[in-house]
């Protein structure tokens, strides 16, 4: 076989595997990039430990606007003990925030 005939032969081997990869790229699509997982909502604990703030925030689901205002993205989570508050996690004391609305209502 002389090197011309050779030069061809691998100048077609050579096309002929860019196609065949190229249509394997369109009959096989590489998979589609998974969907970024929204991050987790920062956990805001709201203190109610006295008779006052028990009253103020009886449950999960009755925590002030105005309170939840603070940080509105947050998933709030009312505590009644000290020892149910985790000691990585951020407290909102409910007593603070109905002396402040007192002051800023008095005013």
């Amino acid at each position: 076989m002389s090197e011309r005939t050779k030069a061809q032969l691998l100048a077609e081997n050579k096309r002929l595997r860019a196609e065949v990869e190229r249509l394997d790229r369109i009959v096989n699509p590489p998979p589609p990039e998974p969907p970024e997982e929204p991050a987790p909502k920062p956990r805001l604990y709201v203190l109610a430990l006295g008779e006052l703030e028990k009253r103020i925030v009886p449950n999960a689901f009755q925590i002030p606007e105005a309170l939840k205002s603070i940080a509105p993205d947050a998933e709030w989570v009312p505590v009644y003990r000290l020892s149910d508050l985790p000691r990585d996690g951020y407290a909102v004391r409910v007593v603070d925030y109905v002396t402040a609305r007192l002051r800023s209502g008095a005013a």
